[in-house]
């Protein structure tokens, strides 16, 4: 276990008070009552506690997060501020974040079609990062905060599929020196990504893979920590609050739970699919999303679960203590 993780354990994030468990638990805790969006939201601060020590110390101690607002690089920015509603959001990729950046940038007036949304959020964001920053840094207290997480098993899934089904080969490209040599991409399997990210840093790796206990936020606090299948539903609150009228849109990560379609597994006898190339995964695919894709449940052995428990343990602590 790395002295990251050693740290994590001892003080693991957490949202106001004590939701029962053991500190470090992986197991979900009493679900905790928020109030809405219009009352006064419990906020991770420094006169919350957490295990018995506040807020700043657990987090400063096992985070090492930069404040809001410090990346380097636009590349690196894992927030959107809108100056004039009050809010500021942030988020990881492969957490919902092409909804998140989407809803944002649509009710500022931009129309997508036809272009990466990711790449318009950078281009937005590079003539006005510095004053953003400065914005996000004055204003942080008064400022409505949320992050949206995503289940860190599920989020490895999806870490996976990304890189063997992108039609290019940025992603592909840099993981290809780290396994084993004359691999091709679609023969890659789950488990060999899990072994790639036990060797990377993942607090430093490209921010697409990056642990959700690294974002910028939780030094100073959030108002809400909200799960990626609450996510929209929390939009719509949002849309109301602030009074804007463009609804989140749904994809493949974000289509309600009643919509989704899995091939058909016997309950004596699941389909394991962590050792599966991905050449026999694409039997699966629909036109434009995995609507028909195994539940990424079955991607995982006892094994594989326990890595990732490892991989991104505290990441499994924030989702598990998400307050909405």
């Amino acid at each position: 276990m790395c002295e990251h993780d050693r740290r994590l354990r001892r003080h693991p994030p957490r949202a106001c008070g004590d939701f029962g468990g053991s500190q470090g638990s992986l197991t979900r805790p009493r679900r905790w009552r928020s109030p809405g969006l219009d009352g006064p939201a419990a906020e991770w601060t420094d006169s919350m506690r957490c295990g018995g020590a506040p807020m700043s110390e657990a987090i400063a101690a096992g985070l090492n997060a930069a404040a809001p607002g410090a990346a380097q690089s636009v590349g690196d920015v894992d927030w959107l501020l809108d100056q004039e509603r009050g809010f500021v959001m942030f988020f990881r990729p492969r957490c919902g974040s092409t909804t998140l950046t989407r809803w944002f940038f649509e009710n500022l007036g931009v129309k997508f079609g036809g272009f990466s949304i990711a790449a318009y959020r950078n281009e937005w964001l590079e003539p006005r990062l510095e004053q953003l920053r400065a914005d996000l840094h004055s204003r942080y207290a008064e400022l409505h905060k949320f992050v949206v997480v995503r289940d860190p098993f599920e989020r490895a899934v999806s870490s996976y599929l990304h890189v063997v089904n992108n039609p290019k080969d940025t992603q592909w490209e840099v993981v290809k020196p780290d396994v084993p040599q004359g691999l091709e991409k679609q023969e890659f399997t789950f488990r060999q990504w899990v072994d790639y990210l036990e060797r990377i840093d993942l607090d430093a790796t490209h921010i697409i893979w990056r642990r959700q206990s690294a974002l910028s936020c939780w030094d100073r606090g959030v108002n809400d920590v909200v799960r990626l299948e609450s996510m929209n539903d929390y939009l719509l609150e949002m849309n109301s609050r602030f009074g804007v009228a463009t609804k989140p849109t749904f994809n493949s990560v974000t289509v309600p739970v009643k919509e989704k379609r899995h091939p058909r597994t016997w309950w004596w006898r699941p389909k394991f699919y962590g050792d599966t190339p991905f050449r026999e995964l694409l039997q699966f695919k629909g036109k434009a999303a995995f609507q028909d894709f195994p539940d990424y449940s079955h991607f995982y052995d006892r094994g594989l679960r326990s890595r990732i428990s490892r991989v991104y343990g505290a990441d499994v602590e924030i989702f598990a203590n998400a307050n909405r």
